[in-house]
């Protein structure tokens, strides 16, 4: 959670720590008590993925989040889903292991699958460095392997991008 890189530990400083933290379930990345060690991610996705099925509704096995709020990476990632990831995958938390800005990316991700059924979904993008991915994405051709921020598309929500245009 003290790594620069952890998303977790950035929004918890910005905002989790005004939540109750019961209402919190973040994926389990931090040493365990028992042994001392990180879970693998694999065994964080599995874990995550039951923590899941818990607060779902049927007939998903996940709940349906009121909001999901996701960045646009320079090459068209968001969500640690990188350009030649699995496209359709039919778990809802995978682990993924990458090489993202020459360092490696072992991290645990929520799918599209359940991104596309959040009730709406926020892009934070900003123009001034990544103008021309945005525009790839937003209106170039769609092409799910290289670009997986074409790949949110929600089925029943809406998808609005917020974009700094100064």
């Amino acid at each position: 959670m003290d790594d620069a890189g952890n998303n977790y530990g950035q929004i918890k400083k910005v905002l989790l720590d005004k939540i109750q933290a019961t209402n919190i379930h973040r994926i389990n990345t931090d040493p365990s008590t028992s042994s001392g060690q990180r879970l693998k991610p694999d065994s964080a996705a599995t874990h995550y993925a039951h923590t899941l099925k818990f607060f779902a509704e049927p007939p998903l096995d996940f709940p349906r989040f009121d909001l999901v709020l996701l960045g646009l990476g320079e090459d068209g990632h968001t969500a640690s889903l990188f350009p030649n990831s699995p496209v359709d995958v039919e778990e809802p938390v995978v682990a993924v292991t990458a090489h993202y800005q020459d360092r490696p990316a072992n991290r645990v991700t929520l799918t599209p699958k359940v991104f596309n059924e959040a009730r709406e979904i926020w892009f934070l993008g900003d123009r001034q460095n990544k103008a021309q991915i945005l525009n790839t994405v937003l209106h170039g051709e769609k092409n799910l392997d290289l670009y997986p921020a074409q790949r949110i598309q929600p089925k029943n929500g809406k998808l609005i991008w917020w974009v700094d245009v100064s």
